[in-house]
C-alpha cells in the first residue's frame, strides 16, 4: 500500500495525507491519556522531535526509496530491520545474542543473499520494449 500511494502521488502528497487521517484517528485517543500538568515547552518540543524522527522522515524516505527499486528488492532491505536492531543492541546497548538468535540472523542474511543472487529481471512485452526504444 506504502509503495502505491509513493507512486500515485507525486513528491510529499502520499506522506501528507497519510500523516493527517493517522493524526484524526489518533489524536482524540491521545487527548483522553495526557497529563495535562506535565505539558510544557520542552515536553512538545520533545514529542516534535519524536514524532519527525521517528515517523515523518523515515516515511520521507521510504517514499523517495519505492519509487525507484523493485518490490522485491526493497522487501529484501526491510527484512534487515529486525538483524541490524539485534546488532546495534549488541553494540550499544551490550546486549548478548542466544545461539538460536544467532542463528535466525544468519538465516535471514543466507534468504536475502538468495534472493538477490537468484533475482532475474522480469520479462517485458513487446510493447514495453518498443516504448523504451523510443527517444
Amino acid at each position: 500500500m506504502t509503495r502505491r500511494v509513493a507512486v500515485t502521488f507525486p513528491g510529499l502528497e502520499g506522506i501528507s495525507v497519510a500523516s493527517v487521517v493517522s493524526l484524526t484517528l489518533l489524536v482524540p485517543f491521545a487527548l483522553l491519556t495526557v497529563d495535562y500538568t506535565r505539558l510544557d515547552w520542552g515536553v512538545l518540543g520533545l514529542l516534535l522531535a519524536i514524532g519527525v524522527l521517528s515517523s515523518a522522515f523515515p516515511y520521507v524516505l521510504d517514499t523517495y526509496i519505492l519509487r525507484r527499486i523493485t518490490p522485491r528488492l526493497y522487501a529484501i532491505i526491510t527484512s534487515f530491520g529486525p538483524v541490524i536492531a539485534a546488532i546495534f543492541g549488541v553494540l550499544v546497548l551490550g546486549e548478548t545474542l542466544l545461539l538460536q538468535q544467532q542463528i535466525a540472523i544468519v538465516v535471514v542474511c543466507v534468504a536475502a543473499g538468495a534472493a538477490i543472487a537468484t533475482q532475474r529481471d522480469r520479462p517485458i512485452s513487446d510493447l514495453e520494449a518498443t516504448a523504451g526504444a523510443i527517444p
